[in-house]
């Protein structure tokens, strides 16, 4: 992805080249160089500066907004090209307890029925204990929670920003599927979200 747009970005989030310039790890000469040929490509002023602080113009807020509608375009080619060769299929046993069953069930097992045609992902609902106790006694090989469970012999991934709360599996047991659902939870919220 053109890092200019990147270097935009972060200027007109963080109003400051130096927060920048951190934020990305560059340069601030390097920032400034990429916020100047933008500048130029489209003969405009993105940033007015008065003294020591800087503002979005109008033509800058223009941008902002487009630059990050092509970020996420970007963002969510990189999720579609990560899940290319990805396969799930056979059967995929899901727990959740019942305040994430509902998102689950509704929106997140359609679509992943429809992307992987040879899946056959099952859901049980329950409470957090019936969900953890399901995973020790196979019935299911993975579950959405709302909360860390408080078990040894369980691992945990945090999903809150998809909405899902935590997933949870046994121990040494990851299985292949387990990075394959992970990307496919970011890929259904990046695709949700745009």
């Amino acid at each position: 992805m053109d890092f200019r747009l990147r270097a935009f970005l972060s200027v007109a989030k963080n109003l400051s080249f130096t927060k920048a310039s951190k934020e990305l790890e560059v340069s601030q000469p390097a920032i400034t160089k990429h916020i100047q040929e933008l500048e130029s490509r489209y003969n405009k002023h993105f940033f007015s500066r008065q003294g020591g602080r800087i503002e979005l113009t109008p033509q800058g807020k223009l941008f902002a907004e487009h630059a990050e509608r092509i970020v996420q375009a970007y963002e969510r080619l990189q999720f579609e090209m990560d899940m290319d060769g990805i396969h799930l299929e056979g059967g995929l046993k899901l727990g959740a307890s019942m305040a994430l069953s509902r998102t689950l069930f509704e929106d997140f097992l359609p679509w992943l029925a429809l992307r992987y045609p040879h899946l056959n992902p099952e859901l049980y609902a329950a409470s957090q204990s019936s969900v953890q106790e399901s995973l020790f006694g196979g019935k299911v090989d993975f579950a959405f929670v709302d909360e860390v469970p408080q078990h040894e012999g369980l691992e945990c991934i945090p999903m809150q920003q998809y909405g899902f709360g935590y997933l949870i599996f046994l121990s040494g047991k990851k299985q292949t599927q387990h990075s394959a659902l992970v990307t496919s939870v970011e890929l259904w919220n990046n695709i949700r979200k745009g």
